[in-house]
């Protein structure tokens, strides 16, 4: 059977990549990406990427289709769209596939440089889920120097960051934590609390223990938004130069200034002193208690250790107990 036109629309591609990204997982353990995969607007131009990478699926955009792009586009766009791939596409890189050592989990550290020219855009850091059972962490342009950072899960809500100001040419550094994981036979009918956290360059914007989605590790990506929903659009269009999962150990010292609270007694705080009463100063010469701001690539059996080590910006912050 033939067939004289046969479009495949973004959210009919995204279904398709879905499942071809979570069957791919354990072959192809690299960074997954998704390429131009929503609805390609005046003055952009076609996401691409430079590094080796495989193409693990790809369909015609309906903007390749010519008489589409006759309405709403000038000339100017229509030879952009002309003259570059802009094919929707799933890849993988596989130079930056994530230490083996830790397996998917709520925490993950990145160091990225976020793309120009997407004023009041929303794209995804760290999504897990499916349509109406998803949580999202995700950074949204406010303008060509400012962000802020945000939390959704579906059928909640959340916060907003502060807006700060980036330098769009430069490398940044984030660490995330959003949400719970776990079999989905045990989860329960409503979200349930889990810790939120997100650190820019080593100052943290985001931090509290909302509602969460139990979501399965199969359906969390970084970079990637598959679930759908309002509050993010579908890829992350910036570069991801590095990205780890990290044992929830190794950020759960930034949660002890939340004491105030009292201890903690959840689960997730088993093996871990618990809070302290802290105070925060700064420090040239960080102390044991120091806040972990970037980590450094060294050897361990729970993947990327963290060091007191910083690339650029100011004195770590430590933390230390009250006299």
């Amino acid at each position: 059977m033939t067939f004289a036109l046969r479009q495949v629309f973004p959210v009919d591609f995204l279904s398709t990549a879905s499942r071809v990204a979570q069957d791919a997982r354990a072959s192809h353990p690299g960074l997954l990406r998704v390429l131009n995969a929503e609805r390609l607007e005046e003055g952009q131009v076609a996401a691409k990427e430079d590094r080796p990478h495989e193409t693990l699926l790809r369909r015609t955009h309906p903007l390749q289709f010519r008489p589409y792009v006759y309405e709403g586009f000038s000339e100017a766009q229509r030879r952009i769209f002309k003259e570059s791939d802009i094919s929707m596409r799933l890849i993988e890189v596989p130079s930056l596939a994530p230490s083996s050592a830790v397996a998917v989990s709520t925490a993950c550290y990145l160091r990225l440089r976020f793309p120009k020219h997407r004023d009041n855009v929303s794209e995804p850091l760290v999504t897990g889920g499916e349509t109406n059972r998803a949580n999202f962490v995700y950074v949204q342009y406010i303008d060509e120097r400012h962000v802020r950072f945000g939390y959704d899960a579906w059928g909640v809500g959340g916060p907003l960051s502060k807006t700060v100001e980036i330098d769009y040419d430069s490398e940044h550094e984030l660490v995330v934590v959003s949400g719970a994981i776990g079999p989905l036979s045990a989860r329960p009918a409503e979200p349930q609390p889990a810790d939120l956290l997100v650190v820019l360059d080593g100052e943290t914007l985001l931090m509290a223990r909302l509602p969460s989605n139990l979501v399965a590790p199969s359906s969390v990506f970084v970079g990637l938004n598959f679930a759908g929903g309002s509050s993010t659009r579908t890829s992350f269009t910036g570069d991801i130069l590095e990205m780890h999962w990290l044992p929830l150990s190794r950020v759960k010292p930034y949660f002890a200034n939340q004491s105030l609270r009292g201890l903690r007694s959840d689960p997730a705080w088993g093996g871990y002193p618990g809070p302290m009463r802290l105070k925060v100063e700064s420090r040239s010469d960080p102390g044991p208690w120091t806040v972990p701001s970037a980590p450094e690539r060294t050897a361990g059996r729970d993947g990327p250790a963290f060091s007191n080590a910083r690339r650029s910006g100011p004195a770590a912050v430590g933390l230390r107990p009250y006299d």
